[in-house]
């Protein structure tokens, strides 16, 4: 569990342990004072932050926007804001899924959670909500009427590091 702050649309929790269980997209808060926990789909919070709290895995606070923030037609997710800027802002979606272990051959029915990470980018000009696919070319395509990026997009880079990659990108889209 990690230390966050969440928020609805009626309340406000500023120092609580949290869970983000990604496969049913729910908030597990740990209330302390109750020793007890509940559970908040993305319908009940509108928004939550994990703080880093010096970790050795977070490098900064995370934020996390409800998709009725964000585009309310999707099904009830969470995103994280990755960018923001004047023109585009970016985000990531988690999704765990259960997948078959293909090295086990002794269990053959063993399953295990993997995740998925979903990359997606609002213009903020036409409100246009879109998937990106996580590819040089796809990119460079995506973008071309605007700028070529190609001078900006690394396939390695995307593959390797692709919060960072992207993040890169959309710092430049931005400040066109």
């Amino acid at each position: 569990a990690f230390r966050s702050a969440v928020f609805s649309p009626t309340e406000k929790s500023g120092d609580v342990k949290v869970s983000y269980n990604t496969f049913n997209q729910q908030l597990d808060i740990n209330l302390d004072n109750f020793n007890q926990t509940i559970s908040k789909s993305s319908v009940d919070v509108d928004s939550f932050v994990i703080y880093n709290n010096n970790s050795e895995f977070l490098k900064e606070n995370l934020l996390f926007y409800s998709s009725k923030l964000v585009t309310p037609t999707s099904k009830p997710t969470f995103y994280q804001v990755l960018a923001t800027g004047s023109k585009y802002n970016l985000y990531k979606n988690y999704n765990s899924v259960l997948d078959i272990v293909s090295t086990n051959y002794i269990q053959s029915d063993l399953r295990q959670f993997s995740i998925e990470c979903n990359y997606y980018y609002m213009d903020n000009k036409t409100k246009e909500f879109k998937k990106l696919k996580l590819s040089r070319k796809k990119i460079i395509d995506e973008f071309k009427a605007i700028t070529d990026l190609s001078p900006f997009t690394d396939n390695e880079e995307l593959n390797n590091k692709p919060e960072f990659a992207l993040k890169k990108i959309f710092n430049t889209l931005n400040n066109l």
